[in-house]
């Protein structure tokens, strides 16, 4: 019987996989005085290359691959990576930790995972069965559970604490301490003082968490370490380390290791504590880690692995916070959202859960001063308690159940109800439940865990093999199924002279506006990039609504009190006819074995046409229902019946906003959905990224991307950081940068920065117009710009536009400035402006002007005519949406001279250069 005890490593890319293999080979050897005889993988060209081969052959080492998209072949590794990162994403989603954290949390559960019980092993945990030894787990603490740690840095005055609060991490590599995060340095340290509070009690909500009355207190005293000593048999044993670590040798002279990038990890020795502390463990280890011993036949010593690789995981919607808030009278229109304060639900969930306190069964207390530890895969383990979410029991499901999305699928190795029960023994303090009161805290812990993560956007390859491969494999029928009903193609054999397109997948996990999964989606796409000009494609371009006009339907919807829904066409581009002979490659997992391919007779996701095909189709059919077609904003469709009902449709590509006349809603929508399939998708919520939150009463509506910052600041690493108050420090003026290249990701957080500043924050447009400046090559100070820009974010992350209905506005009132010559690059002036509508900004920009102005005057007057501009667009579009202006528009500035220059173009002195 093999043990299953697991190694895991860590590689920062796959070129590392050899020096790592040669390092595990050379630890068994040592330690173990074992040689490897086979080992299995996949068919990852980490894997499969001639130096790994060479070496192995040298070593007389088997190398055995599976076949191709069958990773059933190499069940046992496969099972583990999803067991590793499933547990290690509830564990950092429990207590709100960033995802970069998630080596520590895999390299802790992997700890766990070695001293639990496991079914092929009859109940026994693999360490025992490696090392013939019990191992000792009333020292195991949850990960990321908050932990006091001695100050001895010796900065701290008389009346400072002496000790700090911080997140635990695991156990230290060769040494007897514990191991912390330090979130305001983002660094990693050890020590041997650290206490850790009573395991918290359980109620129904809030942030202090009870028992019942009716029930006896049992979590009286800190767990506390094992003496010196205690382990002397398992010292005895071949000294791996317990934790499944291993370090392959350095390639260079040493450095300071990090744990991730932006993470240090440094160490803090503590020669004489001055108060009482828990003792770590001896030996305990919790750095870096490799593919557990598989089970194999004929052989004695066999190693599986594969090339999953682990990315960082965003992080899980953490509790709103309600930051500095922006007085009511905000001259932009942003407001916070009811919802944001002190107040803000802390777990929002799709179902209606009422969770009740767990029932304590002191019976089997046989420790009554240490807190209960019970075994990963206990029928009693809660996933509360233990940081980990229990495993599935075997069910029948035929629909994924998205509240559960971040649960882990069926468990083949760990995940038998009966043997749980056999042998799954609690150690201490038993805690029990009934199986309503289970499922009720399964829904409120799953639930609580929203999915903001990397892996909502899986390869095809890696949806074969997560834990919810099934329901991808559903989604992707689903659309085969669909495309078959769309006559999107046909079967046949390639024309001579032609050359057929590649197929893909590209799967997305459909998310609402707290970013819970909803929905599978699959899509067959076309690779259009190598579609040839001219021969499969013509014109390709497609227009999508503007944001400007979309926030003008909105205050139109606030003030005339609309109906707003929304529409999502099934298979949007599949509804286009295309006219070029298209050919294909057979889509990946439907292939029928032979060299046949796919003719396309409508338009498909990746061709370069597709969206253009698409629009001119749905185009067509509402303009025959009698919709008219705005010049002004083609994306945008209206008509008005002979009772006077309006229906106006902002079309985003398949995304449909539906304004009416109120009451008229549903059957504007019952017309539509006979022209093409689509989905109901109720009252407009969230649509593009944008938060819509409505009070009819008060006739208001909100827009916010609370949810896109939050995610947006997480994945700078930020989540944590102190928030600021400006965007950046006042009299900002950057330079370039004409140092060498730096390894960041300045271009991606512009990019996302740009899109809140052009969608709900008009108060960052001029930081992130300076900052992108530099993109080409951003140096140190331009980094922390986008930092500082991240930390106001974090701290404004509920400001939005609120539009008021009840306002007495029949058309916008626009505002023109200019600073003069600011910019220390090219001393070019930056032009601003805002246009107003029902309380709140509907345009806004910073730009920088095309010219030098050669006085305030003249850069005041060329940002005035961008306003004019803008204000003569904005009068076509009222006027086709039959809201006529009935008197001039309003454009304020405050430059006397620019002013009297637009009221009288005279030949003067300051002007006489220009000539339009």
């Amino acid at each position: 019987m093999y043990s299953r005890f697991t190694w895991i490593g860590f590689m920062k890319s796959t070129k590392e996989v050899l020096d790592n293999y040669k390092a595990f080979e050379s630890l068994l050897k040592t330690q173990l005085g074992k040689s490897l005889k086979r080992v299995r993988s996949d068919n990852g060209k980490e894997y499969v290359n001639s130096a790994l081969k060479s070496h192995a052959a040298s070593q007389g080492t088997i190398l055995e691959e599976t076949a191709p998209h069958s990773s059933a072949q190499n069940g046992v590794a496969e099972r583990l990576n999803l067991t590793l990162v499933g547990h290690a994403r509830a564990a950092l989603a429990q207590h709100s930790l960033p995802k970069f954290l998630w080596q520590e949390a895999i390299a802790h559960i992997t700890f766990l995972k070695n001293r639990s019980p496991t079914h092929p092993l009859k109940g026994v945990t693999p360490i025992e069965l490696f090392t013939g030894q019990k191992p000792n787990v009333l020292h195991l603490q949850e990960f990321g559970a908050k932990c006091w740690v001695l100050d001895q840095s010796g900065k701290s005055s008389k009346l400072e604490p002496r000790s700090k609060k911080y997140h635990f991490m695991g156990f230290a590599d060769n040494s007897r301490a514990w191991r912390y995060w330090k979130p305001e340095t983002r660094q990693i340290l050890k020590s041997q003082n650290v206490i850790f509070p009573p395991p918290a009690r359980l109620h129904s909500g809030g942030d202090d968490l009870e028992a019942p009355q009716d029930e006896q207190e049992i979590f009286e005293e800190p767990a506390t370490a094992p003496a010196e000593g205690e382990s002397k048999a398992e010292q005895q044993k071949p000294a791996v380390p317990p934790s499944g670590r291993f370090t392959p040798p350095p390639k260079s002279a040493p450095q300071a290791t990090n744990t991730q990038p932006g993470v240090q990890t440094s160490s803090q020795t503590h020669p004489n504590p001055s108060q009482a502390t828990n003792k770590p463990p001896a030996g305990q280890s919790s750095s870096l880690h490799v593919p557990k011993a598989p089970q194999t036949t004929n052989t004695s010593s066999t190693v599986q692995s594969s090339s999953t690789q682990v990315k960082n995981e965003p992080n899980a919607t953490k509790p709103l916070d309600a930051g500095s808030l922006l007085s009511s009278g905000s001259p932009l229109g942003l407001h916070p959202l009811p919802w944001s304060g002190p107040n803000a639900p802390r777990l929002p969930s799709l179902l209606n859960i009422n969770p009740r306190p767990l029932k304590l069964d002191t019976r089997s207390i046989s420790l009554p001063t240490t807190p209960a530890i019970t075994p990963l895969g206990s029928p009693s383990a809660s996933p509360i308690m233990s940081g980990i979410p229990l495993p599935r029991s075997h069910r029948a499901v035929p629909r994924p159940d998205y509240a559960r999305l971040n649960e882990r699928g069926k468990d083949t190795e760990d995940n038998d109800t009966g043997y749980r029960s056999k042998y799954a023994k609690p150690i201490g303090i038993a805690v029990t439940r009934d199986d309503e009161i289970e499922e009720e805290w399964k829904e409120y812990a799953y639930t609580a865990i929203k999915a903001h993560e990397d892996d909502g956007h899986p390869s095809y390859e890696q949806s074969l093999s997560r834990w919810d491969a099934e329901a991808w494999s559903q989604a992707r029928d689903e659309e085969l199924a669909n495309l078959k009903h769309m006559d999107t193609f046909e079967l046949v054999d390639l024309p001579p002279g032609q050359k057929p397109l590649k197929a893909g997948w590209v799967n997305v996990l459909k998310r609402d506006a707290d970013g819970v999964a909803t929905r599978y989606q699959a899509r067959v796409i076309v690779k259009g990039y190598g579609q040839p000009a001219g021969i499969d494609f013509a014109e390709i371009t497609a227009h999508v609504l503007r944001s400007d006009c979309w926030r003008l339907l909105v205050a139109l919807a606030a003030k005339n009190d609309w109906d707003l829904h929304q529409l999502d066409v099934v298979g949007a581009f599949l509804n286009g006819r295309l006219e070029e002979e298209v050919y294909m490659e057979q889509i990946p997992g439907y292939e029928d074995g032979t060299n046949r391919v796919l003719h396309l007779r409508g338009s498909l996701y990746g061709l370069k046409q597709a969206p253009r095909v698409w629009l001119l189709t749905f185009s067509k059919k509402v303009i025959d229902a009698g919709y008219t077609q705005l010049e002004s904003e083609p994306s945008v469709f209206i008509r008005q019946d002979s009772h006077g009902c309006l229906a106006i449709l902002a079309v985003y590509v398949d995304d449909i906003a539906v304004f009416t006349t109120k009451g008229y809603v549903q059957e504007v929508k019952a017309e539509l959905m006979k022209l093409f399939k689509m989905r109901d998708m109720g009252e407009l919520g969230h649509y593009l990224g944008y938060r819509v939150t409505r009070d009819r009463k008060e006739k208001t509506i909100t827009l916010t991307l609370d949810t896109y910052t939050k995610n947006m600041v997480e994945r700078a690493g930020l989540a944590d950081a102190k928030p600021n108050s400006l965007p950046l420090p006042a009299g900002t003026q950057l330079d370039r940068y004409n140092g060498p290249p730096l390894n960041h990701t300045y271009q991606q957080d512009i990019g996302s920065l740009l899109y809140a500043a052009l969608a709900t924050r008009p108060d960052t447009a001029w930081s992130v117009q300076h900052l992108s400046q530099f993109s080409s090559n951003p140096g140190p100070r331009h980094t922390a710009g986008v930092k500082s820009l991240y930390r106001y974010l974090k701290g404004t992350s509920a400001y939005g536009i609120t539009y008021h209905g009840k306002l007495d506005d029949n058309q916008p009132v626009g505002y023109s400035d200019a600073d003069w010559a600011q910019n220390i690059l090219d001393r070019k002036s930056i032009s601003g402006l805002v246009f107003m509508f029902c309380g709140g900004a509907i345009y806004w920009v910073s730009k920088k002007q095309p010219t030098i102005a050669l006085s305030s005057m003249e850069g005041e007057y060329m940002a005035l005519s961008l306003a004019i501009r803008h204000a003569l667009w904005l009068r076509s579009l009222f006027w086709e949406l039959g809201f006529p202006m009935q008197h001039p528009m309003s454009i304020c500035t405050d430059n006397t001279a620019a002013i009297a220059l637009a009221k009288d173009p005279q030949y003067h002195g300051q002007s006489k250069h220009i000539d339009i």
